[in-house]
């Protein structure tokens, strides 16, 4: 079982030292961030007031403390500060230590309320912020150039894509049609909030088919019943917004849907009050297209399987789809996972989350913790990342199949072994054995995987040289579902001959996926997807050809034009009796150079053509008295004729020669 962690800083390699933010500096960081982001127009005289710093006694008992509380209860600094505009809504969190972003997250448009309680999504990405900054400041990471730069001059980015998602909550009336728990309503939970929100955005389907089963609930032991779907989903009459009026058909409208997502999900329903109630995620795409006609194609990804820049170009190209994305995190400290809805994104890569709680606390948040060019001195390898999952292609059946896919991942063993990739445990040769391991192997795909799995020796184009094990073949009877896979060590020997770019790889085919395809893995986490075993592959360089043989020449004796072609990468330079530098009097379009010359001096020209170290001279005279006359250009009698020329157009193709020879002749 997959579990999830929320982690929303960017920390960055050393450059610059850091140091602890205090509060005053804190307070004017957020003062500049909102007056260089606000427009003028709309409450740019914000009153921003510090109102929950990570420290607080009661957050770190995980509650929700009052802004009175006092700093003197830790010893250390805060890592971080929340500052709401106690003038009007938005608020601003920045970080406690300039070794990160100064700016973790921030609104415009929404509150941070003081009050007896936050959204647990929230908490704990709060919670990881803080702990994630004290590991930092223990490890002594330090700032970039670019990080600090950013606390000199902070302002938001652009917005690119904003979409419209529901500010909807988990008790009333949302809760209105869940069952009750020891006699008291129940929370709906952060995991089926999410996936309504998301529904209610596709307002899709218009009813749901076959039956959601029975289950008995972990906490309670309570028994969950059956639900018949085929009734109509009202979409019109389920508000974005329920903070003000609804009428009952309203709220019987998402309560309905609400309902439907919990039991659906399975829900551990637990009373108003509680912790709150949880289900598991990583089957919503399943779920989703077998009862509620969602496209098969929607799957479940983790970020640690993936580079930073390929993460966030993955859940951009969802936004710029108008697809908001299920987002999930996992708390380590809390022991729980939290799911909400990513639902825009800016220039400067902040997310708009959705945090499902009534639209309090929504605003643009970092996403990465990690910055993929280096984690700063004493900064480790890319933990930061571990947990958060996406779900991509959630939207209505658009005919789309289910998506086969096999990628490594990080696992560690029971016995503390971890597996990363491909490794070996000796150099490999011919013909004898070797130990190869290999892990965790596991379907990221978008249903159950049926088909093979092996682990092959590959030339430098990915042609299949030899097989070393295909062991794996998975099948209808006993297919590998989603998030589960093989890891081990076994002994191998390649029998082919090695050579240059051969290289260890693992590969997957099925019936919907028929070419044999390569499995890959997350570089940045260190993984070895792509295990070199002999030297790497050089292709040859064919030689560049001497410039003479790729230039051409023609000469118009009726408008006295020198045409000249040359090679790209090969520039051309023409000089005067005198040496004085004629280049201007070339006109250059691409590789092809046109020299009027009856504008020239008379005389003895010189056209220098350079490329690298290679340099060749063309030497041409202009003879008549006057320049402009008929018979201007003469070229020298030594060399070799390629083609005479006569009147009207002649070419003459350029062959070896000397260098301050006459190459080039009538």
């Amino acid at each position: 079982m997959r579990y999830f962690f929320l982690s929303l800083l960017m920390l960055f390699p050393m450059l610059l030292s850091a140091g602890n933010v205090s509060e005053k500096r804190a307070a004017e960081i957020a003062d500049a961030f909102w007056n260089a982001s606000v427009p003028h127009t709309r409450a740019s005289s914000a009153d921003l007031k510090m109102v929950l710093h990570s420290e607080m006694s009661g957050l770190l008992a995980g509650g929700y403390a009052p802004a009175s509380a006092s700093l003197s209860s830790y010893s250390g600094a805060p890592a971080y500060y929340v500052y709401d505009n106690a003038s009007g809504p938005g608020f601003v969190i920045v970080a406690g230590d300039d070794s990160v972003e100064p700016i973790l997250g921030y609104s415009f448009e929404n509150d941070f309320p003081q009050g007896p309680s936050m959204p647990a999504n929230l908490l704990g990405w709060l919670g990881h912020i803080r702990a994630q900054i004290l590991a930092s400041r223990a490890a002594g990471v330090t700032a970039s150039a670019d990080v600090a730069q950013k606390w000199a001059e902070t302002r938001s980015g652009n917005i690119v894509v904003q979409l419209e998602t529901a500010d909807w909550n988990q008790e009333e009336p949302y809760n209105l049609l869940c069952p009750y728990v020891n006699n008291s309503p129940v929370y709906t939970g952060c995991s089926a909030t999410a996936l309504a929100i998301l529904m209610r955005y596709h307002s899709w389907p218009v009813r749901g088919t076959g039956t959601l089963p029975s289950y008995s609930t972990t906490t309670y032991g309570q028994t969950i019943n059956s639900i018949a779907l085929g009734h109509t989903y009202d979409w019109s009459n389920m508000l974005l917004d329920y903070s003000g009026y609804s009428n009952s058909t309203q709220r019987n409208a998402v309560a309905t849907l609400m309902r439907d997502c919990a039991v659906m999900l399975q829900s551990d329903f637990c009373p108003v009050g509680s912790a709150g109630t949880g289900a598991y995620t990583n089957t919503i795409p399943q779920l989703l297209s077998t009862y509620m006609g969602y496209d098969k194609s929607a799957r479940n990804l983790y970020r640690d399987d993936f580079g930073t820049s390929q993460w966030l170009s993955m859940i951009k190209a969802e936004l710029d789809a108008e697809r908001p994305v299920y987002y999930t995190g996992y708390d380590y400290d809390g022991g729980s996972g939290h799911a909400f809805i990513l639902d825009g994104y800016t220039s400067d890569d902040y997310f708009g989350l959705n945090w499902g709680w009534g639209g309090y606390f929504n605003g643009y948040f970092l996403l990465d913790a990690l910055d993929p060019t280096g984690t700063g001195a004493g900064g480790g390898t890319g933990s930061f990342n571990d947990g958060q999952s996406a779900i991509i292609g959630l939207q209505s059946n658009f005919g789309g199949d289910y998506v086969d896919d096999i990628g490594f991942t990080p696992y560690m063993d029971n016995y503390n072994e971890l597996y990363n990739g491909l490794g070996v445990d000796r150099t490999v040769e011919q013909n004898k054995p070797f130990n190869l391991k290999f892990g965790l192997l596991y379907n990221r795909g978008s249903f159950d995987f049926v088909g093979t799995i092996c682990l092959a020796v590959v030339d430098h184009d990915g042609n299949i040289i030899e097989t070393l094990y295909d062991g794996m073949r998975p099948s209808d009877s006993e297919p590998l579902r989603p998030g589960y896979g093989y890891a081990a060590e076994i002994s191998v020997t390649v029998s082919q001959v090695i050579r240059d770019g051969y290289r260890i790889r693992a590969l997957f085919k099925s019936n919907r996926t028929p070419e044999w395809t390569v499995v890959t893995g997350n570089d940045e986490a260190g993984c070895v997807w792509d295990l070199l075993i002999a030297d790497e592959y050089v292709e040859p360089v064919e030689p560049k050809r001497p410039i003479e043989e790729e230039t051409a020449l023609t000469y118009s004796k009726s408008d006295k034009i020198l045409h000249l072609t040359v090679p790209e990468d090969v520039s051309v330079s023409l000089f005067g009796p005198s040496g004085e530098d004629l280049s201007s009097s070339c006109t250059t379009e691409g590789q092809e150079v046109k020299i009027n010359t009856m504008l020239l001096p008379a005389g003895r020209c010189r056209l220098v053509l350079q490329r690298d170290d290679e340099t060749k001279e063309l030497t041409f005279t202009v003879t008549a008295s006057d320049s402009r006359s008929s018979e201007a250009l003469s070229l020298p009698a030594s060399g070799i004729l390629s083609d005479g020329l006569s009147s009207g157009t002649g070419q003459l193709i350029l062959v070896p020669f000397k260098p301050a020879e006459g190459s080039l002749i009538q």
